[in-house]
C-alpha cells in the first residue's frame, strides 16, 4: 500500500503564485512546446537552462510515486523513461503536478491508502490511463535545486496529457 502526504493550504497558495506567476511574471507561451527527452534530462541549473521555466512537452510512462504529495487538488504524479540497458538502475523521471477530480487532464481521487491499481488519470481526449501507461504530457517545466547534490525536475500547470 502506498499513501498520500497531504499540504497545508498555505503551501498550495504558494505553490499556485510559483505555477501562475513563475519566472518573470510573465504569460506561459504554449504555442511551440519545446520538446525534452526525457532518457537525456539532466535536472542541474546548466542542464536545464534552455527551457527551465518554458512550455516543454515529454514522453514516458505514467506512474504513481512511492508516497503521493498533494497540495490542496493538486498532486505530483511521476512521468518515467525508459530503463537504461547500459544501467538499469537509471530511470529517469520528472515529477507531474496533476489537477484531482473529473474531465480532461486529471487524475481520480485515491483512497488515504491506495495501490497502483487505484490510480487512473483522464487525458485531455476523455481517453482513461491508468499505472504505466505511456503519455506525452505538456507543462512548464521547472527545475530546482532539493538538496545539495540532488536537483528536483517538475512539470505544472498548464498540464495537458496524451495518452499514447
Amino acid at each position: 500500500m502506498k499513501s498520500i502526504t497531504r499540504f497545508a493550504s498555505s503551501s498550495g497558495i504558494l505553490l499556485l503564485f510559483v505555477t501562475f506567476l513563475g519566472p518573470g511574471c510573465k504569460p506561459l507561451d504554449t504555442s511551440n512546446p519545446i520538446p525534452v527527452s526525457l532518457p537525456e534530462l539532466d535536472c542541474s541549473p546548466e542542464g536545464v537552462a534552455d527551457f527551465n521555466g518554458k512550455y516543454v512537452v515529454m514522453e514516458g510512462d505514467m506512474h504513481t510515486p512511492p508516497f503521493l504529495m498533494c497540495s490542496g487538488k493538486i498532486c505530483s504524479l511521476s512521468l518515467v523513461g525508459p530503463f537504461n540497458p547500459a544501467d538499469p538502475s537509471d530511470r529517469k523521471s520528472v515529477n507531474v503536478m496533476v489537477t484531482v477530480g473529473e474531465g480532461p487532464n486529471t487524475f481520480k481521487e485515491l483512497p488515504d491508502q491506495y495501490t497502483n491499481d487505484d490510480f487512473k488519470f483522464t487525458d485531455a481526449d476523455g481517453r482513461q490511463g491508468g499505472h504505466t501507461d505511456a503519455a506525452r504530457v505538456y507543462g512548464r517545466f521547472n527545475g530546482a535545486r532539493q538538496s545539495n547534490d540532488y536537483y528536483r525536475c517538475e512539470l505544472t500547470e498548464p498540464i495537458k496529457i496524451e495518452k499514447l
